[in-house]
């Protein structure tokens, strides 16, 4: 790229050729580096989000069901510890 452009017109020096795709890709590096850094965090953040609201719910539901066994063996005259 450089040789055909001195060809055209030799008067001025050349001191670096880049195209506007390379030029544009250094200025916009960092921006680029800080969205992705950013993507991965949020992606780390929704899994451990998740993995939370499945440890709320598991519990939860585990709750609601010995509640639930322990009422009806209330009901029935045995304690809920007696098996």
């Amino acid at each position: 790229m450089r040789r055909s452009i001195e060809r055209m017109d030799a008067g001025p020096q050349i001191m670096s050729a880049a195209s506007i795709e390379e030029q544009l890709a250094l200025y916009t590096a960092q921006d680029r580096t800080t969205a992705q850094l950013a993507a991965a965090f949020g992606c780390v953040a929704l899994a451990l989000a998740a993995i939370g609201l499945y440890g709320v719910l598991r519990t939860a539901s585990r709750a609601g069901r010995a509640r639930s066994r322990s009422g009806s063996r209330w009901e029935r005259g045995r304690p809920p510890s007696w098996p």
